[in-house]
């Protein structure tokens, strides 16, 4: 259903690039050679044209990603006792299966033991809107931090933004480096 809606804007932009092009090149134009150069040119124009600030948006993300910092883990953070470890300090899963289990059954965990603070700025507002956002993660009881990462967003160009509801085409980017798996955040 998209693509046919798309075939059906292309069309539409098609004939009135039809008309713009015959008013503006073929009738205000005498010299043929001149008419003949600049009717490949206004066709390129109006289909890159529209383009042209994600085109340009999209380098300037990826540089910028490029040069994002590593993620940086502190460390994992003592929980002591309760839904993961026994009195003992003994864990209470043998895999990733199980851990993911005992996730599912103590709901919400991670917003309980884990607060997350966000810094948000704007890199860049043209050609498009980049958004950088410094994360740290923090154990709540203790105020030990945990996790800082950073991440990229934007949501493109103004194609990319109008045609949202059906494209759903943002941008993201993360902080590289070693990301600790969930399980390995935490100890007794």
């Amino acid at each position: 259903m998209s693509g046919l809606l798309v075939l059906i804007i292309f069309g539409i932009w098609c004939v009135i690039g039809w008309n713009v092009c015959g008013s503006l090149v073929v009738r205000r134009v005498q010299r043929p050679l001149l008419r003949w150069t600049l009717f490949p040119i206004f066709w390129v124009v109006w289909f890159v044209g529209p383009f042209a600030d994600a085109i340009i948006g999209r380098r300037i993300f990826e540089a910028e990603c490029a040069r994002l910092p590593e993620v940086r883990y502190f460390g994992p953070v003592h929980i002591g006792a309760g839904a993961f470890f026994d009195e003992n300090g003994t864990r209470r899963w043998n895999n990733d299966r199980e851990f993911w289990e005992l996730q599912e059954k103590t709901g919400d965990w991670w917003e309980r033991v884990f607060v997350r603070q966000h810094d948000e700025t704007r890199v860049l507002t043209f050609p498009v809107v980049i958004k950088r956002t410094e994360t740290m993660m923090y154990h709540m009881p203790s105020n030990t931090p945990m996790l800082t990462y950073t991440s990229l967003s934007s949501s493109g160009g103004w194609i990319d933004r109008a045609l949202a509801s059906v494209l759903s085409s943002n941008w993201e980017c993360l902080s590289p480096g070693r990301w600790p798996r969930t399980e390995d955040t935490i100890i007794f």
